[in-house]
């Protein structure tokens, strides 16, 4: 009797080995007959009934222009229970390995993807304790014909729960993230690159390395090669890190960070403004624009450390450019947050650079988000402006050369999307105003006749002026707002 029971058990062994042995089969026909159906091709073919497990080696998918291929796809552990009793798809792993995406991104004029209700209904809920995808290869080209790249992707997703009857925007929750992009490129347009050396996700922080825009034109001629007067820009940062952020659906998408840090960014921005007119279109000022975003923002902190902002404007074929010069640039902003249940209405803004290398700025700027008048105040002080950096801008793009120095200069404004008004004080000494014909001779008469009405004042301290009722030109941006404003108080406070 005791020699019968081991040999009960081969036997039931056996016969286990040989059903899940002819369920393998069966469920790798089945499975080969789908992927068949749905154009995918593939090497090899292992499934293990028992485990749950599926592998796929040297898989190849091509769906329009596009053609997706694998090295080894695989599902590890599929839960019958779960799929049984409750209708819910739940295994441990998913994983794609050694993949590469080619091919052309076409624009398709109806959407023809459609929810199958008698599917839905059969399956609810889909969960994946990890999905990894390893070394994924991207060269794409994109609906505008414009080339994106990405040399290697890698992604790993904790506690993927995918609801398949949900309406929601995003109708899946993660639990954890770990990512790592390397090599992003993309074009932007006829005239600018884009590029990115490194992207990490870890959980709730993300990390840029190295962003580029480069020009693909140059100077002279990437404005016939764009429809409207536009600047050329030239941009590198070092790196930014967004701390703790999120992405949740409430009333609205969701989009909160903590903190975001820029590190060493050099701005360059080239405008040629000799060929194009200047275009028509209202352009919002900064309170505007982010009320009006798609989703909902809350970023408590922005900070923008030792970076670089240069613009050069081209007014005259005959002169060079004019130049301003912002080196040594530091920023701190608060509560951009555009949610009308904020307990801080303000965002403030706090801004130290040194204008054209000596000449220390300091700019407080505050402004409500949800205020639909977008009244903002800014206020300021500039020390130590030397003529030399004054007619650098002035001269090539208004033939106006000035001699002299301001040595304090401080300004109060308050304004909205229409008007604004301040106040200004400088300290200023043997400022002239030396205005200059095509060939950058003096005009005497008319440079005399101005420089009759400049005050000097600097023996008995600061010259007071007011800044009065400055009309915004809505089709400029803030900053030509506020040199207007800056304009206005120079002028009164000289004439």
């Amino acid at each position: 009797m005791g020699k019968k029971k081991p040999f009960k058990i081969l036997i039931v062994a056996l016969i286990l080995f040989v059903i899940f042995k002819v369920l393998d089969n069966y469920a790798a026909k089945k499975v080969a007959f789908y992927l068949k159906s749905e154009g995918v091709s593939y090497a090899d073919l292992d499934i293990s009934f028992l485990s749950g497990n599926l592998e796929l080696a040297e898989v190849f998918y091509a769906k329009d222009s596009l053609t997706i291929s694998a090295e080894n796809i695989s599902i590890e552990d599929l839960s019958y229970y779960q799929y049984f009793s409750k209708k819910e798809i739940h295994f441990n792993g998913f994983k794609i390995s050694n993949a590469k995406i080619v091919g052309k991104l076409i624009e398709n004029e109806v959407d023809t993807v459609q929810v199958d209700s008698t599917n839905n209904k059969e399956l609810s809920f889909l969960n994946i304790d990890n999905i990894s995808l390893e070394n994924i290869e991207v060269a794409i080209e994109k609906k505008n014909n414009y080339p994106l790249k990405i040399q290697s992707l890698d992604v790993s997703l904790d506690d993927f729960a995918l609801d398949l009857n949900s309406s929601k925007k995003i109708p899946f929750t993660i639990e954890n993230i770990t990512s790592e992009i390397n090599h992003f490129e993309t074009t932007l347009s006829e005239v600018q690159d884009f590029s990115i050396g490194k992207i990490s996700i870890t959980n709730n922080d993300l990390v840029i390395d190295s962003l580029f825009v480069k020009p693909t034109k140059t100077r002279k001629e990437y404005i016939y090669f764009v429809e409207k007067e536009q600047e050329l820009l030239n941009l590198f940062t070092k790196k930014i890190k967004f701390s703790n952020f999120s992405i949740e659906e409430q009333d609205s998408l969701f989009l909160g960070v903590d903190e975001i840090v820029i590190d060493e960014t050099n701005f360059d921005l080239y405008l040629d403004a000799t060929v194009l007119q200047h275009s028509r279109k209202h352009k919002n000022l900064y309170s505007k624009s982010l009320r009006q975003l798609p989703l909902k923002l809350d970023v408590k902190t922005l900070q923008i450390n030792n970076s670089k902002l240069v613009y050069e404007e081209l007014t005259k074929k005959e002169n060079k450019a004019g130049i301003l010069v912002f080196n040594d640039l530091e920023a701190n902003i608060t509560n951009i947050n555009n949610s009308y249940f904020k307990e801080e209405k303000m965002t403030v803004a706090e801004i130290k650079t040194s204008f054209m290398k000596d000449s220390p700025l300091n700019i407080k700027w505050t402004f409500d988000i949800n205020n639909k008048e977008d009244d903002f105040r800014l206020n300021g002080s500039l020390f130590n402006l030397k003529s030399e950096d004054m007619s650098s801008f002035l001269l090539p793009t208004m033939n106006v050369k000035v001699d002299g120095a301001i040595h304090k200069m401080y300004f109060d404004i308050e304004g909205n999307n229409y008007i604004s008004n301040g106040k200004m004080q400088m300290d200023f000494e043997d400022l002239k105003l030396r205005i200059l014909d095509q060939e950058k001779h003096k005009k005497k008469v008319l440079s005399w006749l101005v420089n009759l009405f400049v005050k000097d004042e600097s023996r008995r301290g600061l010259a007071d002026a007011e800044i009065k009722e400055v009309k915004r030109d809505q089709t400029k941006s803030f900053w030509n707002y506020f040199w207007l404003n800056i304009e206005n108080g120079l002028k009164n406070s000289l004439i």
